[in-house]
């Protein structure tokens, strides 16, 4: 983890309501991975001092960020230019990695940050896993673009959880980023497509709030099964298991 200036190679709106932005990451010391993220300050500083967290869509030394427009803060990454800087801290989190053996992998990626979703589909498929991506929203459907033409990609009814039933009995590992709401229906789910909840076959992103990225401050702790996790140190991605 590193404090530094990265170089913008490329910045701009995409369709789906996101701005893409490509980085060259390298000051950062280590190739961006799935589930990872950096915590980065705006350069309007004196008004918004805090740092904010925007996941890798992409992983590697030439990355990608992909972050939602909305917020104030969101919408000033959007007018960086090429060559000008982005200040971050990272890479942080613990990295997605896909499970030994498994040869489909099924991506849910049914709310923001989409990032992760993506930058997970991208690594599978080019270790030569097939796999599916759902997408939470019609207007989403832009970012299939941004991922190998092998991946197949579709969108959820979200209203629908049985539509998932057959995704899941073929899947040999799921990655979930959804709404912590949600997550005791994705368990019910997987169990009624696979009779039960193993370890290591569901992973979920949890969402929290990130002040340091680090761990140290503790706003990103939620409860666990067993105990409470801090989010931005120990995931952002945990065990299905873990979490139910």
């Amino acid at each position: 983890m590193r404090q530094e200036e990265c170089r913008i190679l490329a910045c701009g709106v995409l369709a789906s309501g996101h701005c893409l932005i490509e980085v060259d990451a390298t000051p950062l010391g280590q190739p961006a991975r799935a589930g990872q993220f950096v915590m980065v300050r705006t350069a309007d500083g004196l008004l918004d001092p805090l740092r904010h967290p925007v996941f890798f869509s992409r992983g590697g030394h030439h990355a990608q960020l992909l972050v939602p427009l909305g917020e104030p803060w969101q919408t000033g990454l959007s007018m960086l230019a090429p060559e000008e800087t982005l200040n971050a801290l990272g890479p942080l989190g613990q990295p997605w990695e896909p499970r030994p053996g498994a040869s489909h992998l099924l991506v849910l990626a049914l709310s923001e940050p989409v990032a992760p979703a993506l930058a997970a589909a991208h690594w599978a498929q080019r270790q030569g896993t097939m796999v599916s991506l759902v997408l939470g929203h019609k207007r989403w459907l832009p970012l299939a673009e941004l991922l190998p033409a092998a991946v197949e990609c579709t969108v959820a009814d979200q209203n629908d959880w049985s539509a998932l039933l057959e995704p899941l009995r073929w899947a040999d590992q799921v990655l979930a980023v959804l709404e912590q709401p949600a997550i005791p229906r994705l368990a019910d789910t997987v169990t009624t497509a696979r009779l039960r909840l193993v370890p290591g076959f569901a992973d979920v992103l949890l969402k929290a709030d990130f002040l340091c990225g680090a761990g140290i401050c503790g706003a990103c702790e939620v409860e666990g099964v067993r105990h409470r996790h801090r989010v931005c140190s120990e995931g952002p991605l945990f065990d299905l298991v873990r979490l139910t």
